[in-house]
C-alpha cells in the first residue's frame, strides 16, 4: 500500500500565475506516482485573486500526473478545515510549500501539532538572500517568531541548491534534506529551430514581472545595444504595477532594437514559445532552482542568466552565459557577440547546451533520492 503525502501550496494549475511552485509539485507528483498517493490543497484563485473554473470542496484526480487536487474558497481556508482534511487522508507525511505564506504556514504548524504528523517544509528560495532583502525587517522579524515553533523533531526543511541550504542553516538551525527539483524536460532536438541570422537576436523574457526577476536591469542592457538587430519580447504577470509602469518606461525602441509586451502565456504555451527564440535573457536577482530556466534550456533556448541560480556550469559547458549582475557591460558586451553568431556557430551553443542538460537533469537519480528522503522521514 502506498505511502499519503499532503501537499499544501497557495496555488496549483490551473492558475498561472504563480511561478515554479506548481511546476516543481506536478513534476514530482508524475515522476513519484507509483510510489506514493499525492494529495495537493490549494485554494482557488490565482496569484491576482481571479477565481479558478474548478469544483471546490472535493478532491478532484489529475490523470496525467496522479495527484488528488483539492481547491478550497478563501473562507475555508483555515485550521479547522486543514484539520479536517488531515485526519480524513492521514497522511504519513505533510509537504508544506512556502516559508512566508503565513496564513498556510501557520494553521498547518498547529495542525502538525495537533496531530503529531511529519512536516517536510520546502521555502522554494524564499530565504536566500536576494529574495530576503525584499521586507527584509519584516521578513527577520518573522523568522525569530516562527523559530519558536520549529522545535519538534518532527519538522524538517528541503533546500534544493547549496545556496539554499547555507540560508535554512543561517536562519533557522533546522534539519534539512537535499533535494533538488524536478525539471519539465521536452524533446526538441529533431525539430528545426529557427535559423539564427547574423546581425539578428531574438530575446525573451518570460516570468512574473516583479523586482526579484529583474526585468528593468535586461532593459537597461537591452538599451546600449549600438549594432545589429534585437528583437526583445517580454512574456509575464504584472505581478508588480509599481515596478511594471517604471520598466515600461525604459522600452526604448528604435532601428536597432525592438521591445515588445506579450502579455501572459498558460504554463501549456510557454515551451513552445522559448523555442522560437535565440535565447532566454533573465537576470534574476535570485533562484533557488529557476524551472523557467529549465524549460527554455530544454526547449532548444540557451540563457543568459545572472549567476544567482544553480546553473553557473554553463559557463564550462559554453551552452549559454551566467553573468554577474555587478558587471553590466558583460552583458552588453555578451549580447552584442550573440549578434554576430552564424547559424552553425549558434548550433554549437545548441549541441552544447544538450549535453548540458543529458549530464546535469539526472531525473531517474533524483527519483531514487526524492523516495529515501520521503522514506526516511515517515520511518524516522
Amino acid at each position: 500500500m502506498k505511502e499519503k503525502i499532503i501537499i499544501f501550496t497557495t496555488g496549483y494549475f490551473p492558475a498561472e500565475k504563480y511561478g515554479g511552485p506548481p511546476v516543481s509539485i506536478k513534476n514530482m507528483c508524475a515522476t513519484l506516482r507509483d510510489k506514493f498517493d499525492f494529495y495537493v490543497i490549494c485554494r482557488n484563485t490565482d496569484l491576482d485573486g481571479s477565481v479558478l473554473d474548478v469544483e471546490t470542496d472535493k478532491f478532484i484526480h489529475m490523470n496525467n500526473s496522479g495527484e488528488q487536487v483539492l481547491y478550497l474558497e478563501s473562507k475555508d481556508w483555515n485550521y479547522v478545515n486543514f484539520l479536517k482534511i488531515i485526519k480524513e487522508v492521514d497522511p504519513a507525511l505533510i509537504y508544506l510549500q512556502s516559508f512566508f505564506a503565513a496564513k498556510t504556514v501557520i494553521p498547518v504548524l498547529r495542525c502538525v501539532n495537533k496531530t503529531n504528523k511529519k512536516l517536510l517544509i520546502a521555502p522554494r528560495g524564499e530565504l536566500l538572500p536576494g529574495a530576503i532583502k525584499n521586507k527584509w525587517l519584516k521578513k527577520i522579524i518573522y523568522i525569530k517568531i516562527m523559530k519558536r515553533f520549529f522545535k519538534s523533531n518532527n519538522i524538517y526543511f528541503q533546500a534544493t541548491s547549496e545556496e539554499e541550504i547555507s540560508a535554512v542553516s543561517q536562519h533557522l538551525n533546522n534539519k534539512y534534506f537535499y533535494l533538488n527539483n524536478f525539471p519539465t524536460m521536452k524533446n526538441s532536438t529533431e525539430e528545426m529551430k529557427p535559423k539564427k541570422e547574423k546581425g539578428k537576436l531574438r530575446l525573451v523574457f518570460i516570468s512574473r514581472i516583479t523586482p526579484k526577476k529583474n526585468l528593468d536591469f535586461a532593459l537597461e542592457v537591452i538599451n546600449e545595444i549600438s549594432s545589429g538587430e534585437v528583437i526583445f519580447d517580454i512574456y509575464g504577470p504584472k505581478e508588480d504595477e509599481e515596478y511594471w509602469e517604471k520598466c515600461r518606461q525604459k522600452f526604448n525602441n528604435n532601428k536597432k532594437v525592438f521591445i515588445n509586451y506579450k502579455g501572459n502565456l498558460s504554463h501549456q504555451q510557454v515551451m513552445s514559445t522559448f523555442f522560437e527564440y535565440d535565447f532566454f535573457f533573465f537576470p534574476t536577482w535570485s533562484e533557488n532552482f529557476g524551472h523557467v530556466i529549465t524549460e527554455a534550456m530544454a526547449s532548444d533556448c540557451p540563457v543568459i542568466i545572472s549567476d544567482n541560480t544553480p546553473w553557473n556550469e554553463i559557463n564550462d559547458y559554453h551552452s549559454g552565459f551566467s553573468l554577474s549582475l555587478d558587471n553590466k557591460n558583460k552583458f552588453i558586451k555578451t549580447i552584442e557577440n550573440l549578434l554576430n553568431l552564424t547559424d552553425d556557430e549558434y548550433k554549437k551553443i545548441l549541441v552544447n547546451n544538450r549535453k548540458f542538460l543529458k549530464e546535469k537533469l539526472k531525473v531517474e537519480e533524483l527519483k531514487k533520492t526524492y523516495e529515501k528522503v520521503f522514506e526516511d522521514i515517515i520511518c524516522y
